[in-house]
Parts: structure tokens; C-alpha cells; sequence
């Protein structure tokens, strides 16, 4: 990161993109985000996960995304039932069927993930899955895991 992006927990500014309260960076890199003006001109502010969506997109060469993009989610087939992921490291996640929300009880036996209620970002074989605890300060709320080997 360099003089177009800084961190630091904001909690009253809004992600650009998924529109959740509480962020960690704020960026005017024009190669993440269209319209910034590097050096020049506001901070834009992003949560941890939207900005390494984008952060991984400009190393992959694809162009930025439009403010707004929202996260991922979860995939059609799993969207109203429970997921089992198993990540790399051999661990474990237990995702209950979601509420009118979209929130999910999440339970993992290897790991203490401090938050027992969840939302989904992102969930994608060969991806790490990305929560966002609900209930939780939201300093603490994201949880990234090694890759996903199996969802079911």
C-alpha cells in the first residue's frame, strides 16, 4: 500500500461497495477503483474484504470494478439450505439454513471464530470463505479461512 491508501478502523464510514458500517481502508488508487484520482481527491472507503476483492482483481489485470459492487455471496445451489466447508487446513464449518436476512449460525470445532452468527461474503471451492460475524464488534467481525476443498 502506498500514499493512496490508508487504514485505520472508521467506524462511521460506509463501505463503497457492500454498504456495511466500519472500515479498515480508504483508497484513491485509480487501479482499484474507477475515477480515483491517485494522489488527488477523496478517500474512498472500503471494508477488508471488498478491498482485497479488488486488491486481487488488479493483480489478476482485470480492470476495476464500479463503486457498489456487492460481495459474492453464496452460490444458488446452497442459498437456502445448510453448507459444510472444508477448508485446507482441515477445518470444519457448520452453516445453518439462512434466516429472512441472510444470516446463518456458523460453528467450527478447530477454530474460535468469536461470533456465532454470520453472514456470508464470499464461499467458492478453491476460494477462502469469508464471513462477516453479526452481533459482534464490528473490529472483530470479518473471518477469512484457507482455501475451500469441499462445500456441501
Amino acid at each position: 500500500m502506498g500514499p493512496d491508501t490508508r487504514l485505520g478502523w472508521r467506524a462511521e464510514e460506509v463501505c463503497a461497495d457492500c454498504g456495511f458500517a466500519g472500515c479498515d481502508i480508504g483508497t484513491r488508487q485509480s487501479d482499484l477503483v474507477p475515477g480515483a484520482q491517485d494522489t488527488e481527491g477523496p478517500f474512498i472507503p472500503l471494508c477488508v474484504f471488498c478491498y482485497n476483492q479488488r486488491q486481487k482483481r488488479n493483480e489478476e489485470g482485470k480492470p476495476p470494478l464500479p463503486l457498489g459492487v456487492k460481495p459474492p455471496g453464496v452460490p444458488k445451489q446452497f442459498l437456502q439450505r445448510p453448507i459444510t466447508v472444508v477448508t485446507q487446513s482441515g477445518s470444519e464449518y457448520k452453516l445453518g439454513p439462512p434466516d429472512k436476512d441472510g444470516i446463518r449460525i456458523v460453528f467450527c470445532e478447530t477454530r474460535e471464530l468469536g461470533f456465532s452468527k454470520c453472514k456470508i461474503l464470499l464461499i467458492e471451492e478453491g476460494e477462502s470463505l469469508w464471513l462477516r460475524g453479526v452481533g459482534v464488534d464490528p473490529k472483530e467481525a470479518y473471518w477469512q479461512t484457507s482455501p475451500a476443498t469441499l462445500i456441501y
